[in-house]
């Protein structure tokens, strides 16, 4: 019986000290993530003037691209892009689209359709393709507002879908002129960045409410930050391995 007793305590005890580390972990890697940010230089110098952006800016516009925004679910596409339209440099929800150059009445649209570089990652919304086109029309004397809808890794498939809502949701009309810029992503038949995700929740949600639990729980774990953490460790180490066999594959030995 105390054999018994104290493989309890040491479970129990493993048990919550497993949780205290994943939470303190939590923590401790958000603290160290916003002080690392603090002093960072997103972009180098020649990068910088290219964007007309100062080294502050610079890091605004970074933070605001790939930290401060986060994906939303939509249905059929799956996911897109959303932090609001109060942001300095990167302003954008799923109904809007991303902010552009347009005139303040408009008698037509062009909506844009596309992948990262449609969206414009790494650009402010004044630089993006959308508001070079939105500029040039302004100052042609059109009244033509172009509609941003470039999502991060959308292909073709995403991008048709997303086409075909907006015309069941009477966003387009007859007269409105539609462009897809498609390149490095396209496919057209792959798999979205939350697919996986998805499929696993599809299985969870099926299931009689006493077996949720087989499903549920190992999202719940890989959720945690420890293996979260070691996720991050996993990718950088592939990362450098790749880049190191690059570097090898086009070095030219000296004869």
């Amino acid at each position: 019986m105390r054999k018994i007793q104290i493989t309890f305590n040491i479970t129990f005890v493993t048990i919550i000290l497993f949780f205290l580390l994943n939470f303190v972990l939590g923590i401790v890697w958000e603290i160290r993530t916003n002080l690392k940010f603090k002093n960072f230089k997103a972009y180098d110098d020649i990068v910088l003037e290219a964007l007309n952006l100062s080294e502050k800016d610079g890091l605004k516009l970074y933070l605001e691209t790939f930290i401060n925004r986060k994906f939303d679910y939509e249905q059929f596409t799956e996911h897109a892009e959303s932090n609001g339209y109060n942001n300095k440099f990167v302003n954008v929800t799923p109904g809007l689209g991303r902010k552009t150059i347009s005139p303040k009445t408009c008698n037509q649209n062009i909506y844009l359709y596309g992948g990262s570089t449609t969206f414009g990652y790494n650009v402010t919304d004044q630089q993006t393709i959308a508001s070079y086109i939105g500029e040039l029309l302004i100052e042609n004397g059109y009244k033509i507002c172009v509609k941003n809808f470039g999502r991060g890794s959308y292909f073709s498939t995403q991008e048709n879908i997303l086409f075909q809502k907006h015309i069941l949701n009477q966003k387009i009309n007859t007269d409105d002129i539609i462009i897809f810029i498609d390149g490095v992503n396209e496919n057209g038949n792959r798999n979205s960045r939350n697919t996986g995700f998805l499929f696993e929740v599809m299985k969870a949600v099926n299931q009689d409410y006493w077996d949720m639990y087989k499903y549920t729980f190992p999202m719940f774990f890989d959720s945690l930050a420890i293996n979260q953490f070691i996720h991050r460790l996993k990718a950088k180490f592939h990362l450098k391995k790749k880049k190191n066999n690059k570097k090898k594959f086009f070095k030219i030995k000296k004869k």
